[in-house]
């Protein structure tokens, strides 16, 4: 992927960026329901002053999470093609 930054919604492209090592926000209203994980520490932005403070910023790097490849391992772990398999188990 060849971007600075993300910007998305409540699509998984933001996880997918972050993988990637690419930093991403979100765009959302904080008064409805949260329709993602807020535990992957993505940062959201629900007015258009936070998001210009961010766009403003010479980098965009410090936006991905510290601990990124262990949110990552939390969300993607069985990412090992047997998902299949697992699901046979259970039936």
């Amino acid at each position: 992927m060849n971007a600075d930054l993300i910007l998305c919604g409540w699509s998984s492209i933001a996880n997918e960026a972050m993988y990637l090592g690419v930093p991403a926000i979100r765009l959302i209203k904080k008064n409805e329901p949260y329709y993602h994980d807020i535990t992957d520490m993505i940062k959201t932005v629900d007015n258009q002053k936070e998001l210009k403070k961010f766009l403003l910023r010479d980098s965009f790097i410090n936006l991905l999470p510290k601990q990124s490849k262990k949110i990552l391992k939390n969300f993607y772990h069985t990412l090992d093609n047997k998902a299949y398999q697992r699901f046979w188990r259970l039936v």
